[in-house]
């Protein structure tokens, strides 16, 4: 079953939606660290529809510096705008401290020593122990965190990942320097397995840019790709050069550090439920997630099973869901699956009066159109006129919508014992038109008035 079925659904039979902004919000943040005696500033982006979402989220980080400089809005646009393909992620720019010093400068770092100052050192571990958890606790996030960095920064982030591997999880690198031979050693810790198994590493340079970069970049790889564990990807740019490879690769650098997160595309169709949990538990322990829910995965993974002919597997899946089971609009199409997929009328049946059930205990008795207007279908299909007839008019109660009693008189072309009440309703349909969600959804009044004279015609004639 391809997607597009479900969503011809959703729109045929006017199901409204509500979208939020593809925006984020800022929060101008600071923390005073005991171990620096100062205090850190840095501006936290958060992703749209962070109100309503229950997945922990990922961290970036960054620091203002060269094509990143203040660089957040950007990184947290491009999140935003690709939706489901990345998680929701929290995006912190670190901007420096209330004495006046850079991100940048907090560092410590010197392309020409091979270890940081004292300083240094305890700016890494003010990040660890305090900014870090710091975040965490405050905007929920989920312990992965990434680091992006640009030339100096990410010269940085290079040594990060050789010397203190655990600070990120991920480290993309935008055009990293080499400027002598402190760098080209590009040492890393002899306890490789362990300190950078499941890492993300990527790096990439312009091709305009200089030659030593551009070598770098080639180091890079001779120097990680070896190591086990470690997802890793360098790419040259041909189109950039060193100002401009942030906007360049940005998009291809945030698909590598989310390549590995929840695609129902990829579930084994042979066994989707067994699939889906080994595939939740591989991005909960990647991703460092306690809880992940799939709330914005139900339509795909719904869809899923009807593609793969798997009842069973959104069976469990619709029972194992709050997310799903409280929404009636996914119940709706799980019960329009059963009956246009896997020809279960009964289970069709069942879904739809569940869809109706969550309507009213959310108090949103028009939404249930969709459903008593299929139920009808399904017993007008198997030639159970009065039921459908029953079936449209417990719903017009319900909803008040005029469309299910015009289709109610419609019966009565088949079962002649209903064209008295066909009439009527019709009469009050006609009566109500202006306004009605008739004329919203198009039915022409004249077509209306037509059918009730045909109606009269045939009962002048018993």
């Amino acid at each position: 079953m391809k997607r597009n079925r479900i969503m011809i659904v959703l729109m045929g039979f006017f199901c409204l939606y509500s979208f939020s902004a593809v925006s984020q919000s800022i929060i101008k943040e600071k923390l005073f660290s005991k171990i620096l005696n100062d205090t850190l500033l840095f501006n936290v982006w958060l992703p749209y529809g962070i109100e309503t979402s229950h997945n922990p989220f990922p961290v970036l980080y960054l620091h203002n510096y060269g094509a990143l400089d203040n660089y957040g809005m950007n990184i947290a646009a491009e999140l935003n705008r690709r939706g489901k393909k990345y998680p929701k992620s929290v995006v912190v720019e670190m901007t420096g401290t209330s004495d006046g010093m850079s991100g940048s400068s907090l560092t410590k770092f010197s392309y020409f020593d091979k270890n940081l100052p004292t300083e240094g050192e305890k700016y890494i571990n003010a990040l660890k122990n305090e900014l870090f958890p710091y975040v965490e606790l405050t905007y929920k996030t989920s312990g992965f965190r990434a680091y992006l960095g640009h030339s100096y920064c990410a010269t940085y982030a290079n040594w990060l990942f050789s010397h203190h591997p655990d600070t990120f999880d991920g480290y993309l690198l935008f055009a990293p320097e080499s400027l002598n031979t402190i760098q080209e050693k590009f040492e890393m810790s002899k306890d490789q397995g362990k300190l950078y198994f499941n890492k993300f590493y990527w790096i990439s340079t312009g091709a305009k840019d200089i030659e030593r970069r551009l070598k770098f970049n080639e180091l890079a790889a001779q120097r990680i790709k070896p190591v086990n564990g470690i997802f890793f990807s360098n790419q040259i740019n041909e189109s950039a050069d060193h100002n401009s490879i942030v906007d360049e690769s940005l998009g291809t650098a945030l698909s590598f550090l989310f390549s590995k997160y929840f695609t129902p595309s990829t579930l084994d169709s042979t066994n989707l439920w067994i699939s889906l949990q080994t595939e939740l538990k591989r991005v909960k322990s990647l991703y460092k997630m306690k809880d992940f829910t799939l709330k914005d995965y139900a339509y795909d993974l719904y869809d899923r099973g009807a593609e793969a002919r798997d009842s069973s597997f959104i069976r469990r899946l619709a029972e194992a869901n709050d997310c799903i089971t409280n929404n009636y609009l996914h119940l709706f199409n799980i019960g329009y699956i059963y009956m246009n997929v896997f020809k279960d009328k009964v289970s069709a049946l069942k879904y739809y009066r569940k869809s109706i059930d969550v309507c009213l205990s959310d108090n949103r008795p028009k939404h249930a159109f969709n459903a008593y207007s299929w139920m009808a279908k399904i017993y007008s299909d198997e030639g159970n006129y009065e039921k459908s007839f029953q079936c449209c008019e417990e719903g017009f109660k319900v909803t008040s919508s005029y469309m299910l009693l015009y289709q109610a008189s419609s019966l009565a072309k088949k079962n002649i014992s209903l064209i008295d009440q066909s009439i009527k309703y019709l009469t009050e349909v006609i009566k109500n038109y202006k306004g009605s969600d008739l004329e919203i959804f198009g039915v022409k009044e004249a077509d209306l008035v037509t059918s009730l004279n045909n109606l009269k015609s045939i009962k002048r004639k018993l």
